[in-house]
């Protein structure tokens, strides 16, 4: 079964994963008792996203079987990889109407930042580079409701979406951010 193509452009939650992926229950179980522990025990950490991106990572990997394989942090690796093809995970909250979508390095005052503010942000030259540093590196996104991230397991949902369809969420005053009502009009729940 090819996966990515029965997952792609779908949103789930990490049951429906599981499930799909045949995932043992008991890993699941465990995942689960973490979150509501961790929430409960060190919920700045749990709601934190400089903490809590790569034990999310990590949590899917195991929920999902490995099909939603953990790649790593910065330069060399992908975030995560779907049937070997790079893929960059996102946190949103569901109440978002946008949320950032770019490589990290273009975040806020980030490295990239200063070279895309002096092209002109807007400009075709900015886009350019935008593109060049940030969405043509990977292939796919795969986006959790985990930003400030204060739901239980269970609530946890997921969209995995091809980096063609993403692009054309793409917010037109700022192409850092994707915007979600845009995204959910291309998707289907699994």
């Amino acid at each position: 079964m090819n996966f990515v193509n029965k997952l792609k452009n779908k949103q789930f939650n990490l049951q429906q994963l599981a499930d799909l992926c045949g995932t043992d229950p008991e890993t699941v179980n465990e995942w689960r008792e973490f979150c509501q522990r961790h929430k409960k025990l060190a919920p700045k950490s749990y709601g934190n996203g400089r903490v809590n991106h790569i034990w999310i990572q990590e949590m899917i990997d195991d929920v999902s079987n490995g099909v939603i394989a953990y790649g790593g942090q910065g330069n060399s690796s992908a975030d995560c990889y779907v049937d070997n093809q790079k893929t960059e995970t996102k946190a949103y909250k569901s109440k978002d109407k946008k949320f950032h979508v770019a490589a990290s390095s273009f975040f806020a005052s980030n490295c990239k930042v200063p070279e895309w503010k002096r092209l002109g942000k807007t400009t075709p030259a900015a886009e350019s580079f935008l593109f060049e540093h940030s969405y043509d590196k990977n292939e796919n996104y795969l986006l959790t409701s985990t930003s400030k991230l204060d739901l239980d397991f269970d609530d946890i949902e997921v969209i995995f979406i091809s980096k063609d369809t993403l692009v054309k969420c793409l917010n037109p005053s700022d192409k850092r951010t994707a915007v979600l009502s845009e995204i959910n009009k291309k998707i289907r729940r699994l």
